[in-house]
């Protein structure tokens, strides 16, 4: 895990968009308190937005010395959180499968949901009579969700079901086709969804055939980041790159991107890295996933490099 320090976190809230930006920054436990305090300071505490809880190991460590710490943080603040976004992510099959269509209903599958409410409210409780002929009424102590003209209007509209026989207690459709197309992330991000450790250090090892990084990050993990974040055209900046996942990521998911690093591996590990995405080989998961056949470009410079030349142009 990279070292922050005010100066450093400083530097990124200035490079922030002021109304739509956002950082995101994995910590383990030891730090975590801490890191929270300095970010405070820096983003302001009412611009915290949550922390997520990474499952970064996917089993229990039975040689741990005391309890087998499965996981990590990620700190989440905006530059403002009042007008920051968020984006939906994709509603999971299992949601959608608990939609069905047993009356063939022309606007698609729907599940029913309940029209009691509890409480006893003036005027809420009466008669409905249902296709059979049969009424059905509220217990004693509740009342019906809707107005009396508005649940007939619903009956009108085929937007209530009263079972296959027409003789059970009423229930609303809510159609698939009309419901949010998307669902809110939450703050457990676990292995089977967004990668683990070991998963982090197979991408590595299958792209470089070694395992220098201690801490890499699944290029799951980055893409659920991004793509809760941004949107395509976006800018996404690492300033501690590491071994390239994020970068990596951000090309194969149409954002605009700068990752900054200092070591030897910027050559050995972030070009080549980069090259193979372009060039639409670099063989990992994520790029069946996204479809990613290659494409686009990036530039690649030594910024001491390019400060002198700079220098030199204008001396000249």
């Amino acid at each position: 895990m990279a070292f922050f320090n005010e100066a450093k976190i400083g530097v990124i809230k200035i490079l922030l968009h002021p109304t739509e930006g956002s950082i995101w920054i994995s910590i383990d436990d030891d730090e975590r308190d801490y890191l929270k305090l300095l970010c405070d300071e820096v983003f302001n505490r009412k611009n915290f937005i949550t922390s997520m809880i990474w499952q970064k190991i996917h089993s229990i460590k039975n040689d741990a010395r005391h309890i087998s710490e499965n996981h990590d943080y990620i700190l989440v603040y905006a530059s403002n959180a009042e007008t920051v976004k968020f984006n939906l992510l994709n509603r999971t099959s299992e949601m959608d499968e608990r939609y069905k269509n047993p009356d063939n209903d022309p606007r698609g599958p729907w599940q029913s949901g309940d029209l009691v409410a509890n409480e006893e409210r003036t005027n809420g409780r009466w008669d409905v009579v249902g296709p059979t002929g049969k009424t059905f009424n509220v217990p004693t102590g509740k009342h019906w969700v809707y107005s009396r003209d508005n649940l007939k209007e619903l009956i009108s509209e085929n937007r209530i079901w009263f079972g296959v026989k027409g003789d059970s207690f009423p229930r609303k459709k809510r159609f698939l086709s009309e419901v949010q197309q998307g669902r809110k992330a939450d703050t457990w991000w676990t292995s089977d969804q967004v990668g683990h450790n070991q998963e982090a250090k197979r991408e590595i090892r299958s792209l470089f055939q070694d395992d220098v990084f201690d801490t890499p990050k699944p290029e799951r993990l980055i893409n659920r980041v991004i793509d809760l974040a941004s949107k395509p055209g976006d800018w996404v900046l690492d300033s501690f790159l590491g071994s390239g996942t994020a970068t990596a990521v951000a090309q194969k998911m149409n954002r605009n991107y700068i990752g900054i690093e200092m070591g030897e591996h910027a050559y050995t590990h972030v070009q080549t890295r980069m090259k193979k995405v372009v060039d639409g080989n670099d063989g990992l998961k994520l790029s069946e996933t996204l479809d990613w056949k290659g494409g686009g470009g990036l530039s690649f410079m030594n910024l001491r490099l390019a400060l002198l030349q700079s220098m030199n142009l204008v001396i000249r």
